[in-house]
């Protein structure tokens, strides 16, 4: 992966290319890209907006973490036993500034290499399926939501998101 301002080269392995990993590579435009995050400036670049982005300006927020395996990106991401991460801290702020808006559908699901996809708030769900559409571009279907409306119930969700990562 290379950064170049802000604009993102991706380069599939040759071993990945050799064992017909759909892309080779693909390049494409950020709103951000960070060479060497840490935790304060990803939030107070990122996450910090997000919300009134989100309810002002109709914009959503996709982050994308690349790196090896050993390095904390889904503690960051979703949480740990040592504290919240930035997707429960940005989910509960949105919840605390548009409370009395409605309850809000919390999904969560991941996609590995080999396209295959895993439901983080209920394990056991094999039914999701990735769909595609012109209008829309591909989107996950029958995957579990919960519906969340206050900061707890996002902890909570939270939580079986980081137990069912781990399985």
């Amino acid at each position: 992966m290379r950064v170049d301002g802000n604009t993102v080269q991706l380069n599939c392995p040759q071993p990945l290319r050799d064992a017909g990993f759909a892309v080779a590579g693909a390049l494409f435009d950020v709103d951000v890209a960070l060479d060497v995050p840490d935790a304060s400036t990803l939030f107070r670049k990122l996450c910090a907006t997000a919300v009134f982005n989100f309810t002002h300006e109709h914009k959503n927020m996709v982050a994308f973490s690349y790196g090896v395996r050993s390095s904390p990106k889904r503690q960051h991401m979703y949480g740990s036993a040592a504290g919240e991460g930035y997707a429960a801290r940005v989910i509960t702020e949105f919840i605390r500034l548009g409370a009395k808006k409605g309850v809000f559908a919390l999904s969560c699901h991941v996609i590995g290499s080999t396209e295959h996809r895993a439901d983080l708030l209920d394990a056991d769900n094999e039914l999701g399926v990735i769909v595609g559409s012109v209008k829309e571009g591909p989107r996950v279907r029958m995957a579990a939501r919960i519906l969340v409306s206050l900061a707890g119930d996002v902890r909570a969700a939270m939580d079986t998101i980081a137990k069912n990562y781990e399985k």
